[in-house]
């Protein structure tokens, strides 16, 4: 069930996340994170048992000096790799055609919310590289005028508040106006509402999302 924080302002602007989000396949998720621990320890000269130690180790520091936790993309940073690797990393491992499929309700639903009077913007955004969230969205089927952000966008990536701040300043809009959808509360609510969202909502995946998008269509 959604967990609504803050309000929803009308008009109102939506950034959506893509992962987790858009699409439940766990199976797809797991084995792009194991082969993301590979790709890591290979660019640290180790094995994956020191890379994941080294990963835990540096999240729990960055979680001292932020309370923040931290994603993988902002542990990759700062244990050093470069963001341009990364990117071209995680576009040779993360392939969505190989996993996911049409979602015939999923485009439905969106497609009813883009049209909704009370919606100006619907735009997603997303950790992953911005090549493999447009092709995510192609193969889901949905409206290839959904504009997607990645760390690449602004040289920074969720929970950063830059992010957020970013897609706004992109679409020449009001902060006030937008809410953000997404699974993850440290990445996708609290930076949020931290940059001057007006909203955000928690969901439980893909099914809880189609719930939420036909809660704020009504």
């Amino acid at each position: 069930m959604a967990t609504i924080y803050g309000h929803i302002p009308t008009p109102v602007n939506v950034l959506l996340d893509i992962d987790d989000t858009l699409y439940h396949q766990p199976q797809y998720r797991s084995s792009g994170g194991r082969a993301e621990i590979v790709a890591i320890a290979h660019f640290l000269e180790c094995d994956t048992k020191e890379a994941e130690a080294y990963i835990r180790n540096r999240r729990k520091h960055i979680r001292r000096m932020t309370g923040v936790d931290a994603t993988l993309t902002q542990v990759v940073y700062a244990l050093g790799m470069p963001a341009d690797e990364w990117n071209r990393v995680r576009c040779s491992i993360w392939k969505p055609i190989h996993w996911l499929s049409r979602d015939t309700a999923l485009c439905q639903a969106i497609q009813m919310f883009v049209s909704h009077p009370r919606v100006h913007y619907v735009v997603c955004g997303t950790n992953s590289p911005v090549a493999v969230g447009i092709e995510t969205l192609a193969i889901l089927g949905l409206p290839d005028t959904l504009r997607v952000f990645g760390p690449e966008s602004f040289s920074c990536s969720k929970p950063n508040q830059g992010f957020f701040l970013g897609i706004v300043q992109a679409v020449h809009s009001d902060v006030s106006e937008w809410i953000s959808i997404g699974d993850r509360e440290s990445s996708d609510c609290d930076p949020a509402l931290a940059a001057g969202f007006a909203g955000a909502i928690l969901i439980q995946g893909r099914d809880d999302l189609i719930k939420t998008i036909h809660m704020l269509g009504e």
